[in-house]
């Protein structure tokens, strides 16, 4: 997105992460890397990029922006939609433990 793009959907970085962390978990334990299921993520991120949008002369429509999950102004910092500080802390307890 720093670079410019007007929209991002993917995998949140949490979605990455913790997947990953089992998957160490499990070889530490024993498991056989061979043995174990490849993972898809189930959840992802519509990040939209309002100062690409605004250089490019286009208005995204109200019902994507309420959709996002992040708005960004590259200038003015990010400026989170969806999910607050708290639900994020519920989600993923180990993460607000920092």
């Amino acid at each position: 997105m720093e670079e410019g793009a007007l929209l991002s959907y993917s995998a949140g970085e949490h979605e990455m992460w913790k997947p990953g962390a089992l998957y160490v978990d499990k070889i530490l334990k024993g498991a056989k890397p061979s043995d174990l299921p490849i993972e898809q993520p189930t959840r992802f991120k519509l990040t939209i990029n309002l100062r690409t949008a605004k250089a490019l002369g286009i208005t995204i429509p109200e019902s994507i922006l309420l959709r996002a999950d992040e708005t960004r102004d590259w200038q003015a910092g990010p400026t989170p939609v969806l999910p607050s500080a708290r639900s994020r802390a519920s989600a993923f307890p180990w993460f607000a433990a920092r």
